[in-house]
């Protein structure tokens, strides 16, 4: 039996061909991308309210968030047939891309953080954070659509321009004593849950999430008690 199709896979690479072409203008290699949809979508939003939904959602407890929604005339969102995009390239090279489509499709691609703080490394507790945010950034957004809360989502994460980084963290609250890196350049997982679940089940599915990326760099495994403090506090407000 034919399996029902999950991303609108042209639409996807699109994007992506846009994002990586920006991304690659404003100097940097390394991103990361999220992508959602919604199962079975009967979703057709006007520009006006995905633009509002957007703006909601955005959670500003770690510095840009995703999916910013700015309002100087460059780098506002704008309006297209099926949605809307923004995207924001800066001289100092942060660079990120967004589009939300009126059916609930939704398509992000960022530089990393670590490239304005430590060069060709990867911070765990920060790919912990994003991530976090990302999942209640989805949950935030679908809900404010009016999305019913047993909805099924799927939720895709990849982080590319990765080989020869260096494994470490940010701050000095964490720390990784051993010096680990990885001879792979791409990781992507997906997570399938319901609009109702990412906040009761949002540890596992950070976990799930986060995994394949740190194993890649020399078989480190995040303890489940450090992860769900990261998560837990992020939560709360709190960036550690």
């Amino acid at each position: 039996m034919t399996q029902p199709k999950v991303w609108d896979e042209d639409w996807v690479s699109e994007n992506y061909s846009t994002a990586i072409e920006g991304l690659k203008k404003s100097g940097k290699i390394a991103f990361m991308e999220v992508r959602f949809t919604v199962a079975d979508s009967s979703l057709d939003v006007p520009q006006d309210r995905l633009l509002e939904a957007a703006r909601q959602a955005q959670i500003h407890t770690f510095g840009w968030p995703l999916g910013i929604v700015l309002d100087t005339p460059e780098h506002r969102p704008r309006p297209k047939i099926d949605g809307i995009v923004a995207e924001i390239a800066e001289d100092e090279g942060r660079y990120d891309y967004w589009f939300l489509r009126r059916d609930g499709a939704f398509y992000l691609l960022k530089s990393l953080f670590e490239d304005k703080r430590q060069p060709n490394h990867i911070f765990f507790n920060t790919r912990v954070v994003r991530i976090t945010e990302a999942l209640l950034y989805c949950g935030g957004l679908y809900t404010r659509l009016g999305v019913p809360s047993e909805t099924l989502i799927r939720i895709g994460v990849r982080h590319g321009g990765l080989k020869g980084r260096v494994l470490g963290a940010a701050g000095k609250e964490r720390f990784m004593p051993t010096e680990r890196t990885t001879t792979e350049n791409e990781v992507y997982t997906e997570v399938e849950t319901t609009l109702d679940r990412i906040e009761r089940d949002l540890v596992d599915l950070v976990e799930s999430l986060t995994q394949p990326l740190f194993i890649l760099f020399d078989f480190f495994k995040l303890s489940k008690e450090v992860l769900e403090d990261i998560v837990n506090k992020f939560v709360e407000g709190k960036v550690t």
